[in-house]
């Protein structure tokens, strides 16, 4: 048969493009279009352009790089080589981040050690906000927030308070 691509999206549904001839076709009924580049645009080799003026970029493997808004503004997806299935960092128009470590050997290699934010450009301004556990057959079994008591989000001193309260379901807090 000819060739397939599946998109999943977030809410567990799915869209299935094949490519009978020389370019992708969508199924009956479903807006987005999927395209193949001639050569990588920062990183992706495929391209799905939505009905709303979005753009989400690809790499060969599936993995997505960027997401692009209607008016250009990218958010990237980034990993440590161009063959690596492991997110180091998202980062937004803006320059804030999500960082991820991970395990680097044993029985965890390449399992999320810790989360860290960037809440301006300045990376000075990055943050750790999480750091994860497992239990002894490698399953998450906590979920330790960083006591953080006010982060600013804009150099005009707006700010965001993250109340923790102590002993709540499901969360320990750490110092």
């Amino acid at each position: 048969g000819a060739p397939a691509a599946v998109w999943l999206n977030g809410d567990g549904s799915y869209t299935v493009f094949r490519k009978p001839s020389s370019t992708w076709v969508s199924p009956p009924g479903e807006t987005t279009r999927m395209v193949q580049l001639g050569s990588p645009q920062n990183g992706a080799t495929y391209v799905l352009y939505l009905d709303n003026g979005a753009s989400l970029g690809f790499r060969s493997d599936g993995w997505q790089v960027w997401t692009n808004d209607l008016i250009g503004n990218a958010t990237r997806y980034k990993y440590p080589t161009t063959t690596s299935n492991q997110l180091d960092s998202i980062v937004d128009p803006a320059g804030k981040a999500i960082y991820f470590t991970y395990f680097g050997t044993g029985k965890r290699s390449g399992y999320v050690k810790s989360i860290q934010v960037r809440t301006s450009a300045a990376p000075a301004d990055t943050v750790l906000v999480t750091t994860l556990a497992y239990d002894p057959v490698s399953n998450v079994n906590a979920v330790r927030l960083a006591q953080i008591r006010m982060v600013r989000i804009a150099p005009h001193a707006d700010s965001t308070r993250f109340p923790y309260r102590p002993g709540a379901p499901g969360a320990s807090i750490t110092s």
